[in-house]
């Protein structure tokens, strides 16, 4: 027996319902990421600025 591909290669509405949900998933968590890293970023920049990291290390490398 033949192998059908094209039964794999149909798209149907619920295809196209699914594919526009993932990618709106995809770009929200891909914001998320920016902005956490972002929080990230700075919180450690306030931490080297104002040398907090003494708290609990001797050097900014060792934190």
């Amino acid at each position: 027996m033949a192998r059908n591909d094209d039964i794999l290669n149909r798209q149907n509405a619920d295809d196209a319902r699914r594919y526009d949900e993932l990618i709106t998933k995809a770009f929200a968590a891909k914001r998320k990421i920016e902005s956490g890293f972002l929080e990230l970023a700075e919180s450690i920049a306030e931490i080297c600025k104002t040398r907090l990291y003494r708290l609990k290390y001797k050097t900014f490398a060792e934190f």
